[in-house]
C-alpha cells in the first residue's frame, strides 16, 4: 500500500470527495459533492503547509483517504468550544469492502506523521464512532461535544516537533 497526498494524484479528487459526501454529507447543511471537489481542488492548489488530503492505493487502486484541516467551518459547528485548537485530522474513511487490513491505521499514523513534519506538537480530532481506532493509534479523549445530533469525542495526540 502507498499513501500520497491528492495533490499527486488530482485525478482522484472526485473519488475522495463522493467518499467524504456520501459518508458525513448529511451532517453538512447545505452541503454538496461539488464543494466538495471545491474544496479538494482548493487545497491542492494552495499548496499550503499543513493542510493536506492523503489517498491510500492499492496498486492503482484508491482505498482510503484522509485528511488534516487547520479549521474549518465544520470543526467550528461539530465542537465550537474547540475553535482554537488546530488542526484537526478529518475525514478518515476507508470503503467497506477494504475494512479490517489497516488501511485506517496507516492514514492515521501517516497524517500524524505529516503533522509532525511540519512542527505541529498538538493533534486533534473529533468522532462519533472511531474512537477505539484512535486510542489504538495513541490518540487520548480531551472532551465531548454534539453536532447534527450526534455525540461527538474530542481527541488529541502529541505529536511532537520534527528532530
Amino acid at each position: 500500500m502507498l499513501i500520497m497526498p491528492v495533490s499527486e494524484r488530482p485525478d482522484l479528487i472526485e473519488v475522495v470527495a463522493r467518499w467524504q459526501f456520501d459518508e458525513w454529507g448529511r451532517l453538512e447543511p447545505g452541503d454538496s459533492l461539488e464543494s466538495r471537489v471545491a474544496d479538494l481542488r482548493g487545497q491542492v492548489a494552495s499548496g499550503t503547509r499543513v493542510a493536506a488530503t492523503f489517498v491510500a492505493l492499492a496498486g492503482d487502486e484508491p482505498v482510503g483517504t484522509a485528511s488534516v484541516v487547520e479549521q474549518t467551518e465544520s470543526i467550528y459547528r461539530a465542537s465550537p468550544r474547540q475553535r482554537d485548537l488546530t488542526p484537526w485530522l478529518a475525514s478518515v474513511y476507508v470503503p467497506p469492502e477494504y475494512r479490517g487490513r489497516g488501511i485506517a491505521t496507516a492514514l492515521v499514523h501517516h497524517s500524524v506523521a505529516h503533522v509532525t513534519a511540519c512542527d505541529v506538537s498538538r493533534f486533534y480530532l473529533f468522532t462519533d464512532g472511531a474512537r477505539g481506532l484512535y486510542e489504538r493509534c495513541g490518540w487520548r479523549v480531551i472532551g465531548t461535544d454534539c453536532y447534527g445530533g450526534l455525540e461527538m469525542t474530542i481527541m488529541a495526540i502529541d505529536a511532537g516537533p520534527a528532530t
